[in-house]
């Protein structure tokens, strides 16, 4: 049987069918990276003591899983404190890897026994890579200078990751240390489980 144009049919519907699943494959490939934040497990809260003031940070440990078809790049993440009194913006000082230090040396030790024999900072900060269908993990180390994190008070963290172009996902999770928990950080790295 012919079509018009002298295309037989015998070959028309099976190349038609092919054109069909090559424009299929074609829009999945199109689709970027979708990368998602993990929930947050656990978290080191530090505090150092010098020339009579305290400053605190944390230490975040985040995966990150991209399960799109294509690799992508985080290319900002925010941390941001919301409770009663208002959002509050907490900065990200810089990206970790921890030494090979076995757990139970890692909860006795201080933050600044943990900067010098504990971590390897990674430069650069930004962009980070996660392949197609693959996690990555990092460790955000965070400096409290101005008092961002609540002590004593019920509030929620949010972890805002930007990638791609103008695309993000954001992790909610509840948050609450106390001063007296403080205070224990700042002889040693206090680790709280979410």
């Amino acid at each position: 049987m012919a079509l018009p144009f002298g295309i037989d049919a015998f070959s028309f519907i099976p190349a038609l069918g092919a054109a069909g699943l090559s424009f299929k494959n074609w829009l999945g490939l199109r689709q970027g990276a979708v990368i998602q934040a993990n929930n947050i497990v656990s978290y080191g809260l530090w505090g150092i003591s010098y020339e009579g003031k305290t400053n605190k940070g944390l230490i975040i440990p985040i995966t990150f899983s991209n399960n799109g078809t294509k690799s992508g790049m985080v290319t900002d993440i925010a941390i941001k404190f919301k409770s009663s009194s208002g959002t509050k913006d907490l900065r990200i000082r810089r990206k970790i890897e921890l030494k090979g230090i076995p757990v139970d040396k890692l909860k006795s030790m201080t933050y600044q026994d943990y900067r010098k024999n504990g971590m390897l900072e990674l430069n650069p900060f930004f962009p980070i890579s996660v392949g197609s269908k693959e996690d990555e993990s990092v460790i955000l180390d965070c400096l409290d200078l101005e008092n961002m994190i609540p002590l004593d008070e019920e509030t929620m963290c949010s972890i805002t990751v930007y990638y791609g172009f103008n695309k993000s996902t954001t992790i909610t999770f509840p948050f609450n240390i106390s001063r007296d928990n403080f205070e224990k950080s700042t002889e040693s790295i206090l680790w709280l489980r979410n």
